[in-house]
């Protein structure tokens, strides 16, 4: 597949078009971007359908996008649990070479129910199977939603304008068990009639959290398993937002999209590319195993 140049494609089919702004959160990340440890900002993509279009202006919109790959709008949205996934990782150019950005977009479809693909108990029960406390092991995902007494405390107050859903989320991620990420997320969740939003960015006010920190050590895995944890170093620089749109053809057809962007520092890797050579068929195998949890709980 053949994504070159696919994340300046969508760009490009939106110029002109302003996109809705769904909350405060979505907004900051696509007029100012995410702030890296150099100090510039990188923006995120805007949304690639825009609410209003029709079963022709959407798929005029998704033929474009596809045209850098070897899929067409049938393929796409086609219900079957290995229909394609629409990846781009790319390299985002900073001025610290050790510390190089990352961008991550990602497209597919699904078949089910719009308001159960996005209802509060379906994605409480994704965030469940996906963390799954083990005391015993360091590295299992972790994922704690902040109390108002936990926010209290650090003289944060949830204000979200009306019809919009806001949290604080402390969360781990173990990536290819060479690096531990932890952090805390301010999220913002927007419901309206064609599209849910959920933006999110860490909050660099809990980079030195005794709690809940911004943070990534290096992971080390001995000949007898035993897991060990380099020195923390602080983390503070991603943001992403993901929307799902009803699809007016076919029907049941939910078009989701996801956009990352994150630095990347050279202690994770060494410099290697291993997103870029792991992360998709991970990606793969977690779009499977959504489409088939949305079409069970859709009652299909």
């Amino acid at each position: 597949m053949n994504l070159t140049g696919l994340g300046w494609a969508v760009i490009v089919l939106v110029t002109g078009q302003p996109a809705a702004i769904e909350n405060p959160l979505l907004d900051e990340l696509l007029r100012q971007g995410v702030l890296m440890s150099d100090g510039s900002r990188i923006k995120l993509p805007p949304p690639t359908l825009r609410d209003g279009l029709d079963a022709a202006g959407q798929r005029a919109v998704l033929d474009r996008l596809l045209a850098a790959t070897k899929h067409n709008y049938e393929d796409l949205v086609r219900r079957d649990y290995q229909a394609p996934v629409v990846l781009d990782i790319r390299a985002v150019r900073t001025s610290r070479d050790e510390s190089p950005a990352r961008r991550i977009d990602l497209w597919f479809v699904a078949h089910g129910d719009f308001k159960t693909a996005t209802s509060e108990q379906f994605l409480e029960s994704l965030w469940r199977s996906a963390a799954k406390p083990d005391p015993k092991d360091p590295l299992a995902a972790r994922s704690v939603t902040l109390t108002p007494a936990d926010l209290a405390k650090r003289q944060i107050r949830l204000d979200p304008p009306p019809g919009v859903d806001e949290r604080y989320v402390f969360g781990t991620v173990n990536l290819f068990d060479r690096v531990l990420v932890s952090a805390t997320q301010r999220g913002m969740l927007a419901r309206r009639p064609q599209a849910v939003v959920v933006a999110e960015k860490i909050d660099a006010r809990f980079t030195k959290d005794a709690e809940y920190p911004n943070q990534w050590q290096s992971v080390t895995i001995g000949g007898d398993g035993k897991v060990g944890l380099g020195e923390p170093q602080p983390y503070s620089a991603a943001g992403s937002y993901g929307r799902a749109t009803p699809l007016a053809s076919p029907p049941s057809a939910l078009l989701f999209e996801f956009h990352l962007v994150y630095e990347e520092p050279k202690g994770w890797f060494g410099g290697a590319n291993l997103m870029g050579s792991k992360l998709p068929l991970a990606v793969q195998d977690q779009v499977r195993n959504f489409r088939r949890r949305l079409a069970k709980a859709s009652g299909g």
